[in-house]
């Protein structure tokens, strides 16, 4: 770690609260056990914060829940999980949305067609509510973990910025690198979830990617052209609107720059995770 820190008694940076102008329903079968689920997104009280409810069980989406598993992030809490929430609360962050309770019916979030896009559409038709104010969650300092043959690093900046960069040992499958600022998250929302072609007979094994089809799941095999893209760099793209869902996670508006090299959830989860424990004053403020 490297860097200087404020010192005690500067300000802290503000953003305003903003909650869903109505509540909105989105039902379909989770990615990988396939089963049939709903979220009911509604309203929450000014400093809820974002929460799901599994029955009577509320699971706070937090550092304190996350539980990240192999391709996918995890929340639980008094014995409820929530599976695959990624995609919309990359959505909810994209849009601003600090307040919100979002109930599960099911094992995991919906996968829809495999994007943000049906969740940035919903909070689009039912609006946003502008409420207090709120302190922004600052990087005051550089932190950076390796994990998983990948890299990630929060950094200090004047804004809230997302760098991603991909790559694999066989130089045939996509390389690149995307620069992306939180309020452009529209530019990357609708790119879908995908699988490396060598990977899929191993996920099916392992209990996963039981509702993955090829609406919602671009496959990534070198031996053959990508085909049906949405975008040239649909799966650069994925990979930062991953890293921006997981940034919900924070609990409050981030202000810094998240650079992610080979990430992962487990990988987006550790980095945030350090960041917390060289700061905790950025995390009470």
């Amino acid at each position: 770690m490297n860097g200087k820190r404020e010192p005690l008694g500067v300000p802290v940076p503000m953003a305003i609260r903003q909650r869903l102008g109505a509540a909105f329903s989105l039902a379909g079968p989770g990615i990988h056990q396939g089963v049939r689920g709903r979220i009911f997104a509604a309203p929450a009280p000014w400093g809820t914060g974002l929460v799901f409810r599994c029955g009577e069980v509320r699971v706070p989406v937090g550092l304190d829940s996350v539980r990240p598993q192999r391709g996918s992030t995890v929340l639980t809490a008094d014995g409820a999980v929530v599976h695959t929430p990624e995609h919309l609360l990359a959505a909810l962050v994209g849009a601003g949305i600090t307040d919100a309770v979002l109930t599960l019916d099911g094992p995991e979030v919906p996968i829809l067609d495999g994007s943000s896009g049906p969740w940035l559409d919903a909070i689009a038709h039912v609006g946003v509510v502008p409420g207090p104010s709120l302190a922004e969650r600052v990087v005051r300092t550089r932190v950076e973990v390796s994990l998983d043959g990948g890299t990630a690093a929060v950094e200090p900046f004047d804004g809230a910025e997302v760098r991603v960069s991909i790559g694999w040992d066989d130089p045939r499958l996509p390389r690149g690198a995307l620069v992306l600022p939180l309020e452009r998250f529209a530019e990357v929302a609708r790119a879908r979830t995908f699988v490396l072609a060598s990977e899929i007979a191993h996920a099916r094994a392992a209990g996963r990617g039981g509702g993955a089809n090829a609406d919602n799941t671009v496959v990534v095999d070198p031996e053959r052209e990508l085909a049906a893209l949405r975008f040239p760099d649909e799966v650069l793209r994925h990979k930062l609107l991953d890293a921006i869902g997981d940034l919900a996670l924070v609990g409050a508006p981030f202000r810094g720059r998240l650079t992610v090299d080979r990430g992962s959830h487990r990988l987006h989860a550790a980095v945030l995770e350090a960041w917390r424990r060289s700061d905790p004053r950025a995390w009470t403020a």
